[in-house]
């Protein structure tokens, strides 16, 4: 809550105009744009009242198939609304600094006597309300005629009191009219109707801490934040799901329900502070893709089912180390461009990032922030109505960290991704996931921000295991491209692992050894069997091991047309050990060859030779390693032919074997 005050103090201390906070403050270009689609506007005269029939404030764009309605900003700002989170919609909510009111249906105001008691209950919440009452008998009688003879739609009623100064609305023409906007003609046709801007935004200000008074107010106290002495409210807010007084879990089963303030008191500006800084939260969240919620949720207790995860929404947003910078005018208009960046995720130049691929969803780091003056909070939730859950907080993420693992750990697993033939797009979380399972995203997604090692350990047992799997169902019919799916996956996270364990003396490292390119490990299986150097790398001797086997019993299975290791070494449907695979798997292929009168090149004779003195000379290690070096070996095994040059060149290297 504090750094989201911090977040909307800058831009409500006077950095931004009036319409542009009544944009950025309500929900006119989100989830109230329809409402814009049938605006009623009624005047109020001091002797009679006029409803104008209904108009469009907007037009409907096609966007792809879908219509979508789009409101004219340059109107809306006149009459902005706020759809509140949780409760029941149609049912008068909150407050209302302006009475301008949404409803969702014709059904709400067809008759008399409905147009009478929307209006109603909306005036008791709304400022100076008790004004309009004795006009709702007239009003609703006509409002009620005007409804019942334009088309079915979301529509919007705004209220324009003409009979006094008291009101957001004249008919006269402004002396300033740097706040003032007109919405239309009067129903006389001879003057416009003006609204002062300023005005609404006051009392939307107005609105939104009454909201909060609703459940606690102090003429006299500290604010939690600011710590000034003055007038306080509580922390709730209707448009603001993350202090739900329906689940009681962070509020005092001391505290009278509507003594909250006594809890966390917020002042005039920290609570439109908030106000803001939580709106403009909300405008940075954007949800994860499928693909990652699949892999952070498979097999989740929490979840459903593996096809239907949580919708997880994340969002980063970006502060200063020390508040007092934001005195610098070329800091705070530096801070305030940053963000406006970030809100509208459009990079306007090479050195703004997309960080999706990164953090996992939608977000922007602007140049602005590039300097480690800054730091970023990334936080990822779910959120359906007023109920909110955190899945992760992740603060004091360095920019320069993110633009590292943007520009350089990213963009090496790419490459290497690439290299491996891999079809879909590569994203840190979604591969944090898979190699660590379902509870531990977080945690490992965490260490990755701040440039450490996750761990290898539980990474090896997993994919060892996934490996294992995929390869006995490949041996007995199963599909072999699920057991080359994992082996790429297997060979792009240790380089993932590798490239930031050796980032710098500066981050830690909690890896272990780690496997060569796999293109090197490919040559060293192909080439002079004197270059054959293992350095006591249990991985690259496992992986070297896989990639000799398969190549002798694609030749077995030309001359007995079965599978080697299925009929041969894993009997029974039993699971290969090292030893198997060392002993038997490769150990045996001398013995068969002769025996099946299967050819086999001198080269590849002596690279199994000394493969196999390797794997002799290691073999306690090999035992200790057991993950590691069967992962490895599966993957030599699934990738044989991956890279191989093509069957013209293939045949005049066999000629030269």
């Amino acid at each position: 809550m504090e750094s989201l005050v911090r977040l909307g103090r800058p831009f409500i201390d006077g950095a931004v105009d009036a319409a542009l906070l009544l944009r950025q403050l309500t929900d006119i270009t989100g989830r109230g744009r329809d409402f814009y689609q049938q605006v009623f506007v009624v005047e109020i005269h001091p002797d009679d009242v006029y409803v104008h029939p209904y108009r469009q404030w907007g037009e409907k764009i096609q966007q792809g198939k879908k219509e979508e309605f789009i409101p004219d900003l340059s109107l809306a700002v006149a009459a902005p609304v706020l759809i509140a989170t949780g409760g029941n919609p149609k049912v008068a909510q909150g407050r209302y600094g302006v009475p301008a009111f949404p409803y969702f249906d014709h059904n709400q105001l067809d008759s008399v006597d409905r147009a009478q008691s929307f209006l109603k209950s909306r005036l008791d919440k709304t400022f100076n309300g008790e004004q309009y009452v004795p006009m709702i008998s007239p009003i609703a009688e006509k409002l009620a005629k005007a409804v019942a003879e334009a088309p079915e739609s979301k529509g919007l009623v705004l209220l324009c009191d003409l009979r006094s100064d008291g009101s957001a609305f004249s008919c006269e023409d402004p002396a300033d009219d740097d706040n003032m906007i007109s919405i239309g003609t009067c129903y006389s046709g001879t003057n416009r109707i003006w609204a002062d801007l300023e005005w609404i935004l006051d009392k939307l200000w107005w609105a939104k801490l009454e909201e909060g008074a609703e459940y606690g107010r102090s003429s006299e106290a500290l604010c939690s934040f600011c710590h000034d002495t003055g007038e306080v409210v509580s922390l709730y807010s209707k448009a603001w799901p993350w202090y739900s007084i329906t689940w009681t879990a962070p509020i005092s089963s001391e505290l009278d329900k509507h003594a909250l303030h006594e809890e966390v008191a917020l002042c005039q500006h920290c609570y439109a502070a908030l106000s803001y800084g939580g709106k403009l939260f909300a405008d940075l969240s954007s949800f994860l893709p499928p693909q990652i919620l699949q892999e952070a949720f498979k097999g989740n207790v929490q979840s459903k089912s593996k096809s239907t995860p949580p919708p997880v929404r994340g969002a980063a947003f970006v502060l200063p180390v020390l508040d007092y910078m934001m005195e610098d005018r070329e800091f705070l208009d530096s801070f305030l461009s940053g963000l406006r960046k970030m809100r509208e995720r459009v990079p306007g130049s090479g050195s703004d990032r997309l960080l999706d691929q990164v953090v996992g969803f939608d977000a922007l780091l602007p140049e602005e922030f590039a300097k480690d003056a800054y730091r970023l909070t990334l936080i990822y939730y779910t959120q359906e109505n007023a109920d909110v859950q955190l899945w992760a907080v992740i603060e004091d993420v360095l920019p320069s960290a993110l633009a590292i693992l943007h520009d350089e750990v990213h963009l090496e697993l790419k490459s290497y991704a690439d290299q491996l033939e891999v079809p879909y797009v590569l994203r840190i979380p979604a591969l944090l996931a898979r190699a660590y399972g379902s509870g531990y995203l977080w945690q490992s997604l965490t260490h990755v921000m701040r440039l450490e090692s996750p761990g290898r350990e539980r990474f090896i047992h997993r994919v060892a295991q996934d490996l294992q799997d995929a390869a006995k169902s490949a041996l007995h019919g199963g599909n072999f491209w699920v057991l080359q799916d994992t082996a790429k996956f297997y060979l792009i996270f240790s380089r993932f692992l590798y490239v930031l364990d050796t980032m710098g003396d500066s981050h830690a490292s909690k890896g272990g050894q780690f496997v060569r390119t796999w293109q090197e490990l490919q040559a060293m299986a192909n080439g002079d069997p004197e270059n054959m150097h293992f350095d006591d790398n249990v991985e690259d001797l496992g992986y070297v091991m896989g990639h000799l086997v398969k190549r002798f019993s694609q030749q077995f299975y030309n001359t007995t047309k079965k599978e080697y290791l299925s009929s041969r070494i894993m009997t029974f449907g039993t699971d290969l050990t090292p030893d198997v695979a060392g002993l038997k798997a490769l150990g045996k292929i001398e013995e068969l060859s002769l025996k099946l009168n299967i050819h086999l090149p001198q080269q590849f004779r002596q690279r199994v030779g000394a493969t196999l003195n390797e794997f002799l000379r290691q073999i306690d290690t090999v035992r200790k390693e057991r993950d590691a070096f069967m992962a490895a070996f599966w993957a030599g095994y699934a990738l044989y032919d991956l890279g191989r040059p093509p069957k013209e060149e293939k045949i005049s290297e066999a000629a030269t074997l």
